[in-house]
């Protein structure tokens, strides 16, 4: 290459650019050969596994699934809920109001709003344990018992709040404000 620098000449650098158009080639091709061995390659063995994800499936009570969910914490240490919309929340009328709880112990965005709810419903005075929360499978996101499918459930965690049976609203996956805004919202109707 240096030779063809120095001496400038056009059949030179034609020579040069014909080169390098060949080596071009050869390398786009040697980098094509070791991505697509990276991309193949998980393991060892060059076989392509799914990852595992832990679900508890079934009904259960917030101290069942704390046994067997399996995750860091429970309590939801960093979260703090707004003291003025937790003084609305605690005067609401709770009467015959129950709460479903659709999770799924996989789930990241479970792992972080469950904890907060459950701290916003202590808060609130309410016994935990009166709380139902179904835990659902991966991907296809069922559940046993089939209530998933009365209420439609397409995303978790979804909260279902009910008054005398029935449906009054529900917080899917992520709070529009926050959780406790959003939960007094929903008691307020």
């Amino acid at each position: 290459l240096i030779n063809f620098i120095t001496y400038n000449s056009k059949k030179d650098i034609a020579m040069l650019n014909q080169l390098l158009k060949k080596n071009r080639i050869c390398i786009y091709f040697i980098c094509l050969v070791f991505m697509s061995f990276g991309l193949i390659s998980c393991k060892e063995d060059n076989k392509v596994e799914p990852v595992e994800k832990k679900a508890i499936v079934g009904t259960f009570k917030w101290s069942e699934w704390q046994e067997k969910a399996g995750w860091a914490s429970y309590d939801a240490a960093d979260y703090i809920p707004d003291d003025s919309v937790m003084s609305e929340l605690k005067a609401v009328n709770k009467d015959n109001i129950s709460y479903i709880l659709f999770s799924a112990s996989w789930c990241p965005d479970c792992m972080k709003e469950m904890p907060q709810l459950m701290k916003i419903f202590k808060l609130m005075d309410l016994d935990l344990e009166t709380i139902t929360i179904y835990g659902l499978t991966y991907k296809e996101k069922t559940e046993p018992t089939g209530t998933y499918l009365k209420y439609d459930i397409k995303r978790v965690p979804t909260l279902v709040v009910l008054r005398d049976g029935e449906e009054i609203g529900r917080i899917v996956e992520y709070p529009v404000e926050s959780l406790e805004k959003d939960l007094l919202k929903i008691l307020s109707l």
